[in-house]
């Protein structure tokens, strides 16, 4: 092989190194926009009966992805707690579970910007 076919090889592998880190680095993003869209799911507040929940994002995971679409397995760590009526900074009387949650979301690409499109619990 000549010197413009090391050239060429060498030219080659770098384009797959760096479309390769194009990728890792994409798919980060998803990941993070994923976490940060899905968190709220479990997020709620159930003022008349002195409930609320929390949520922890414990895992991302892309099960597919397109350019303008992306279906991502959630895990979550999902506080549920129970309050006494009128209680505001005492909270040794506070009754809590907390429970692992899985949902899977589509999200979709528009104007660059990833939103939640589905939710399946």
């Amino acid at each position: 092989m000549g010197k413009m076919g090391w050239y060429f090889v060498g030219f080659c592998g770098l384009f797959i190194v760096v479309y390769m880190t194009l990728k890792v680095v994409s798919d980060m993003r998803v990941e993070e926009e994923a976490r940060v869209l899905s968190a709220p799911i479990y997020t709620w507040k159930w003022p008349g009966e002195n409930w609320q929940s929390n949520a922890e994002v414990t895992a991302v995971e892309i099960v597919r992805r397109k350019d303008n679409d992306a279906v991502v397995k959630i895990k979550a760590k999902q506080e549920a707690s129970a309050y006494k009526s009128g209680e505001t900074l005492d909270i040794s009387s506070r009754r809590s579970e907390t429970e692992e949650c899985t949902a899977t979301i589509t999200l979709y690409k528009l104007n660059d910007k990833w939103t939640i499109g589905c939710v399946e619990l």
